[in-house]
């Protein structure tokens, strides 16, 4: 049930709902939203250190623009 359903609950039917198995169900919902933000941010920083890398390696001044720019976008360091 949704919480927009849960909302419109009268009294009685709150008494009977199973707010711990609703809040479990939220609170693994949170937990697979963050570890998908945190390998999201894992794979972002990779990807800027990477192309750092590159950048240093060639010298290639559009490809120190583009990797500065990048990087900055993403907030890696």
């Amino acid at each position: 049930m949704d919480k927009d359903s849960v909302s419109a609950l009268s009294f009685e039917e709150l008494a009977s709902f199973p707010l711990e198995d609703f809040f479990d169900h939220y609170e693994r919902g949170l937990k697979k939203v963050s570890l998908s933000v945190c390998l999201c941010l894992s794979v972002c920083e990779q990807f800027c250190s990477v192309l750092g890398e590159l950048s240093e390696e060639r010298e290639d001044t559009a490809v120190c623009v583009a990797a500065g720019h990048m990087l900055s976008n993403l907030h890696c360091t």
